[in-house]
């Protein structure tokens, strides 16, 4: 990649002074238990070298509009995820993806 491939909206070493860490990691969790409207869920990953306390930037690749991520934190090598179903509905979760982040400062 040459710096004429980066796009001028790209993250620079400016933005990343004082960041020690950066992981990037997607997880898949299936979870078939169906929960009632307001019902929560824990997902958890596996991110070899996220350590507790490291701060975490989670999305679902996976388009379910029943459940958002509400909360996220790690623990040595986890990544933890919590979400609640915002349908007016009982529904499971499934099968989904998630896109992780994992940052340092």
């Amino acid at each position: 990649m040459k710096g004429s491939d980066i796009g001028a909206d790209s993250v620079g070493a400016s933005e990343l002074v004082g960041v020690t860490k950066l992981l990037f990691a997607e997880c898949q969790f299936e979870d078939n238990v169906s929960r009632a409207p307001e019902d929560w869920y824990d997902a958890s990953c596996a991110v070899p070298g996220t350590v507790a306390g490291d701060r975490v930037i989670v999305s679902r690749s996976t388009d379910f509009n029943c459940y958002d991520i509400n909360g996220t934190y790690t623990t040595d090598g986890i990544v933890h995820i919590k979400g609640r179903n915002d349908c007016d509905h009982s529904a499971a979760l499934g099968k989904t993806w998630f896109s992780i982040i994992v940052f340092a400062k």
